[in-house]
C-alpha cells in the first residue's frame, strides 16, 4: 500500500513521523493477512468496546506498547468492526483515532466496512481520503470504482490522494477503471505522471489489454512506454500483432528498441521461465564498461531505484558516449519483480545515453 499524504497537514513534526510509522505497522499487519475476512453483522459487547477503546488510547501515547496494542487491535477488529465503523462515523472522533481505525479495518472486507470506506473517499479530511483508497489496493472492490474515478477526475484534489486512488484503481482492472486512470494521466505534470508509475505496476488484470491497446494510439511517449511495461509483465502473446503494427509505424529509435524487446521476450518462453525461476541471469554485458554503476536490490522500490540512478548520473557526470554496465544484486525480497528492472533503468538512463545494459547478480 502507498501511503503518502500527510505533508504540511500536521502541526508538529513528531506527529506526522507517529502517523507514518503507525501506518507502515498497519501495512505489514495487511500484508501478513492476505486473505480478507469476509465477516457479517455482529453486536459488539460493551466488554470488547471496553478494549478497543483502551487500545486506541494506548497507541496514541506512541510508546513502547505501541506495536503490540495495534497488533492486538488488528486482532480484535474481526469481532469488534461493527463499533470500529461506528467511531469512524461519528463526527467527534479524532484525525488519529480515525487513521487508527482504518489501519485496524485494513484486513477486514464485508460488505459493512466496504461501503464505509466508499463513503470516506468523499470526507473533507485529504488525510483520511488518501488511507480510504489506500484501502481498496489492498482490498480491490469493483463498488468502489466510481467514487476512486470521482477522486482521480477532480483536478482540484490532493496529488498524493491522486496517487492513491490510482493505485487502487489499477489494482481492480476493470475496463472502466483503467479507461479513467489513462484519462486523467494525459492531464497530469511531470511530477505526478512519474509517480504513477506505480499505479501501472500495479495492473495485471487481463481484462483491461484491450483498453491499453487502444491507449498506445497516442502521441503521449510516456503514456506509450508506461503501457508497454505493463505489456511486458504481463506476458500476454495477444499483444503481439498489434505491437508489431506499432512498431512498423513508430518513428522514436528509444521507442522502437522498446516495442521490440517487448515483443521478443513475450514471444521468447524459455526467456520468460529463465525470468521467473532464477534471480542470478546475466542478461547482457559489456566487457571493458569503465563506468559501473550497482545497486543493491533487496528491499529497493521504483523511486529509491530513481533516485539511486539521478545521484549516479550526476556523480560520474554521463554523457551520449559512454557505455555503461549496470549490475544488479538482487534477492526475492526485492520490491520490483526483475523481469520490470531493465525497462525502468533504461527509462531512467535514456536522457543521458543510450548505450546500457543490465546484469543480474544473486546477492551474496
Amino acid at each position: 500500500m502507498f501511503f503518502a499524504y500527510m505533508k504540511g497537514d500536521l502541526e508538529m513534526r513528531d506527529k506526522y513521523l507517529f502517523k507514518v510509522k503507525l501506518l507502515c505497522l498497519f501495512v505489514i499487519i495487511m500484508l501478513a493477512n492476505v486473505n480478507s475476512v469476509i465477516a457479517t453483522d455482529i453486536e459488539v459487547k460493551q466488554s470488547l468496546k471496553d478494549e478497543i477503546n483502551k487500545l486506541i488510547e494506548v497507541i496514541k501515547l506512541n510508546d513502547k506498547n505501541q506495536e503490540e496494542s495495534i497488533m492486538k487491535l488488528h486482532e480484535i477488529s474481526k469481532e469488534g468492526y461493527p463499533y470500529l465503523v461506528s467511531i469512524l462515523k461519528d463526527k467527534s472522533s479524532s484525525q488519529i483515532e480515525r487513521v487508527i481505525i482504518i489501519g485496524a479495518l485494513s484486513g477486514i472486507r464485508n460488505q459493512v466496512v466496504v461501503s464505509t470506506m466508499i463513503k470516506l473517499l468523499d470526507d473533507e479530511d485529504k488525510v483520511i481520503r488518501s488511507l480510504a483508497a489506500g484501502y481498496f489496493q489492498g482490498n480491490p472492490d469493483e463498488s468502489a470504482s466510481q467514487a476512486l474515478i470521482k477522486i482521480i477526475s477532480n483536478k482540484n484534489e490532493d496529488d498524493n490522494v491522486i496517487i492513491n486512488a490510482s493505485i487502487a484503481l489499477a489494482k481492480i482492472g476493470s475496463p472502466e477503471t483503467i479507461s479513467a486512470f489513462l484519462e486523467m494521466f494525459k492531464y497530469k505534470n511531470e511530477k505526478v505522471r512519474r509517480l504513477l508509475r506505480i499505479a501501472f505496476l500495479n495492473i495485471t488484470d487481463k481484462r483491461s489489454i484491450k483498453v491499453l491497446l487502444s491507449a498506445l494510439n497516442t502521441d503521449d511517449k510516456v503514456l506509450k512506454e508506461n503501457i508497454l511495461n505493463v505489456f511486458y509483465r504481463m506476458r500476454e502473446k495477444s499483444v503481439i500483432p498489434h505491437l508489431k503494427d506499432m512498431l512498423k509505424k513508430e518513428k522514436e529509435k528509444d521507442l522502437q528498441a522498446t516495442i521490440t524487446k517487448v515483443i521478443e521476450d513475450i514471444s521468447n518462453e524459455k526467456s520468460q521461465y529463465i525470468h521467473k525461476k532464477q534471480n542470478n541471469i546475466e542478461i547482457e554485458i559489456i566487457k571493458g564498461s569503465k563506468k559501473e554503476l550497482v545497486l543493491e536490490c533487496n528491499e529497493i522500490d521504483n523511486i529509491q531505484l530513481e533516485n539511486s540512478i539521478n545521484s549516479y548520473i550526476s556523480k560520474e557526470k554521463i554523457n551520449q558516449n559512454d557505455n555503461i554496465i549496470v549490475i544488479i544484486k538482487i534477492t526475492e525480497k526485492a520490491k520490483i519483480p526483475y523481469n520490470e528492472i531493465p525497462l525502468l533503468i533504461k527509462e531512467y538512463f535514456k536522457k543521458y545515453t543510450k548505450n546500457v545494459v543490465i546484469n543480474f547478480q544473486a546477492k551474496n
